[in-house]
């Protein structure tokens, strides 16, 4: 069984050479020219760090056919691969760590040259081999102790062997061209949700909707009415498809991790049909 996890700032400190890391905002400080439609989800019993402290944990020896790699080393090669091959600028990081520092949780937002919507990243790394190397590409990307891990444009994985490091940049580089084709398509789904009108009524009957077909439940539907009548973030409080994608978003924070994947899935099929 993993442990939880929780979000955590990152810091500057502990960045290894020879790769030079962008400077970053704090966790969760998103750039107000792009949506966040990603999460990086906890839950209780969670372990707060830092990046500052996740070099502080020891890493196994390496063997002859096991090789791990540091924490901040995947998150770092992903940075600069990933920004490059889009020409973009990593501009928030979220950090997390179960069983002690072993297993590592993350999540990079990429701005938008467009100022539209920005791209994540979702990683985990394991230092007690419970999981290989992964990463989730997407406008929409899931990471969570519980196993559930998710990105709507790609989805790839190294497993900890000889030439880890070496083989990473590539396939970082192969999982951002994979994933240009289905952002762009994803983007056009989003625009059309934000050319979808509606009156504040009718975004209540559509929370409504939501809940009789089991997408947000009780707890849920609450917050995500609280977030459709004052979004607290400019961008969401059009009174569009869009706008109640974000709310009905915002209730599943509290959706319980074992199910949070499907709830996603079936929330953005919901608002495609609207």
């Amino acid at each position: 069984m993993q442990e939880d996890v929780t979000i955590v700032s990152k810091t500057r400190d502990g960045v290894a050479p020879p790769i030079t890391l962008p400077y970053v905002s704090d966790a969760g400080q998103h750039s107000p020219l792009t949506e966040d439609l990603t999460m990086l989800m906890t839950d209780q019993n969670s372990q707060p760090t830092t990046r500052a402290a996740l070099d502080l944990v020891p890493m196994p020896k390496a063997t002859k056919t096991y090789r791990p790699i540091r924490h901040n080393a995947l998150i770092e090669r992903a940075i600069v691969a990933f920004g490059k091959a889009w020409d973009l600028e990593c501009t928030a990081i979220q950090v997390a760590s179960g069983r002690k520092g072993a297993q590592l949780f993350a999540k990079l937002d990429f701005g938008s040259r467009r100022g539209e919507f920005g791209r994540s990243v979702a990683l985990r790394n394991s230092y007690d081999q419970s999981f290989a190397a992964w990463w989730a590409v997407g406008v929409n990307v899931f990471v969570c102790s519980n196993g559930c891990f998710s990105g709507d444009e790609a989805t790839a994985m190294r497993k900890h062997t000889v030439h880890i490091e070496r083989d990473l940049d590539a396939l970082f580089r192969q999982s951002a061209s994979t994933a240009v084709a289905v952002f762009n398509k994803t983007r056009k789904e989003l625009r059309a949700m934000k050319r979808g009108k509606l009156t504040q009524d009718q975004g209540y009957g559509h929370l409504g909707i939501m809940q009789g077909r089991g997408i947000l439940r009780a707890q849920e539907i609450s917050e995500a009415l609280r977030y459709w009548d004052t979004s607290p973030h400019i961008e969401h409080t059009d009174r569009n498809v869009f706008g109640l994608y974000q709310a009905a978003n915002h209730g599943l924070k509290r959706v319980n991790p074992s199910g949070a994947a499907q709830s996603y899935t079936r929330l953005h099929e919901y608002a495609l049909a609207v």
